[in-house]
Parts: structure tokens; C-alpha cells; sequence
């Protein structure tokens, strides 16, 4: 339970505002002739709620595939090492039976946007929004992807405003947020925005990079802090992720979840977002 009593748990809906690209079918429609077409499916992980965002996906593609295209599904599971994602994407990509390339989850639609242009042959659709407000967006003045081959979702001010509803809850301009390693590319980059989001917001935003494990992501919050931010870990897994809040929660810390509801559902304080599976399998779709 919460050390804060005078609060209780917050699970708001978000103004939702997803950037979209056009999604599969559109990308079918142009890898050339033919109604026969594989689109491979590369996932993070097989839990329960990754299939479930998955068989979303697959169902709104088959309904709007209907009649168009005879449609063929090959999975492959990397678990969250990054070498495996990158290995399954680009054999994905250099499969000749293979038309489009859907990653479903976070760190792996991440690793998509980092394929060289070179290399990405064959239309990639990034399921997982990304190109948050820590990150800038790819996106042309035609409002397409500036990426060749690359459709994503992002939600622009996703990041605002949960950091904003964190400061209100704790009255605190000082806001402590680890980040996954793997996730940053470019310090200066994730720098730059964070300045931007403390200008707008008012707020000292403090950022941790730091290995994907309960130790290390407690050892890089201070003990002191009282307001955290807790973004998408997406190499945490759930129960690890269960400890983290609840040791936060024993330091007397409030925390905002980036996972919205079901952060909340695992101990966060807080959260904005709600369960968007179904918007994005039909966005992705």
C-alpha cells in the first residue's frame, strides 16, 4: 500500500492524439501484385497481454484485408534482448516471402526506428507508440513519415502530461525519471527535449539511464526522491516492475506511470493512459 494515505489511486483516460501514418493495408497495397501476402509478426514477448494486443491486430487486419488480400501470419518471439530484436527484424526483412514487417512492442518498434534507411527494404509498421515528448518525431510537413518504409503512432504530449499531473499531485517541481539504457541513442538529443519539457512545464525533470533491473533502476531513483516518474520499461517485466512501485511506495515516494491503468493496476500512484490495444491494432491495421 501507499505510504501517502491522503492520496488515493488515479487512473485517468488521456486526451488521446495519435500522429498515424497510413498502416498495413495501405503498405500491402504497394508492395506489388499479387492476393497472397505474409506479414511477419515480430513480438518482445508471449505473456498474455502481448498476445492479446497481437490477436487484436490480426483480427482488424483480416477484417479489412477482406477480399483484398489472402493474408499469412509467421511470429517470431525475441524476448527483450536487443541483438535478437535487430537479428529478427532484419531476417524478417531479407525473407522474400515476407511483404510487411509489424513490431508489436515497445523496445521493438524502438529498434525498427533504428534500422539504417538502406536497410529497410520492406515497409516496417512500429505497433507500439513512439516519439514521445523525450524523443523528436520523424514526420515530414506533409505529416508522413520521414522515415522511408516506416510507419509509426505517437502520442505527442504523452510525456507532458503525466509530468504534469506528478507535479500538481506532489506539489513539486523536482521530478526523478529512470529511463532504459537501451532506449537512449542520443544523450544530447533526449537533453535537449528534456530542457524543453522543463520550460513548458515549470519543472526540474531529472533523468537516469540505467539496466533494466529492480536493483538498478532503485539505485539510480535517490532515496529521497518524492515525486517519480516511471516511463515505459519495456525490458522490466511485470512483476519486477510490481517491486519497483512498491519500494517507492515504502520511501514515501508518489509515482506516475507512463502505462496509465495498468501501471496503476501494478502500484503506481497514478497514470493518464488507458488500455489503447484495440485503437492501435485498428491504427496499425
Amino acid at each position: 500500500m501507499s505510504s501517502v494515505p491522503v492520496l488515493s489511486r488515479i487512473s485517468r483516460c488521456s486526451s488521446i492524439c495519435f500522429l498515424l501514418i497510413p498502416g498495413i493495408v495501405f503498405c500491402l497495397e504497394t508492395t506489388g501484385i499479387g492476393a497472397d501476402k505474409t506479414v511477419a509478426l515480430v513480438k518482445e514477448s508471449g505473456d498474455d497481454y502481448s498476445n492479446a494486443a497481437a490477436s487484436l491486430f490480426v483480427d482488424e487486419l483480416r477484417s479489412l484485408a477482406r477480399d483484398r488480400f489472402n493474408l499469412k501470419f509467421v511470429e517470431k518471439v525475441t524476448g527483450y534482448d536487443v541483438r535478437k530484436i535487430d537479428e529478427a527484424l532484419l531476417s524478417a526483412i531479407a525473407n522474400p516471402d515476407v511483404d510487411v514487417v509489424y513490431a508489436s512492442g515497445f523496445l521493438t518498434s524502438e529498434r525498427a526506428s533504428q534500422i539504417p534507411d538502406s536497410s529497410r527494404s520492406k515497409p516496417i509498421v512500429a505497433a507500439a507508440p513512439i516519439f514521445t515528448d523525450l524523443r523528436t518525431r520523424p514526420i515530414s510537413r506533409e505529416g508522413t513519415s520521414a522515415k522511408p518504409n516506416f510507419t509509426f503512432i505517437s502520442q505527442p504530449s504523452r510525456i507532458a502530461s503525466d509530468l504534469s499531473l506528478l507535479s500538481s499531485l506532489t506539489n513539486s517541481s523536482v521530478l526523478h525519471c529512470p529511463i532504459d539504457q537501451s532506449l537512449v541513442y542520443d544523450d544530447s538529443e533526449v537533453g535537449e527535449v528534456a530542457k524543453g519539457l522543463q520550460k513548458e512545464l515549470g519543472i526540474e525533470l531529472r533523468l537516469y539511464p540505467t539496466e533494466p533491473s529492480v536493483t538498478a533502476v532503485l539505485a539510480a531513483i535517490p532515496s529521497s526522491a518524492k515525486a517519480v516518474y516511471i516511463p515505459t520499461l519495456p525490458r522490466i517485466a511485470k512483476p519486477d516492475l510490481r517491486r519497483i512501485f512498491e519500494t517507492l511506495a515504502k520511501r514515501g515516494a508518489v509515482t506516475v506511470s507512463m502505462l496509465g491503468r495498468e501501471g496503476v493496476e501494478l502500484g503506481a500512484m497514478a497514470g493518464l493512459s488507458r488500455d489503447n490495444r484495440a485503437a492501435i491494432a485498428r491504427r496499425s491495421a
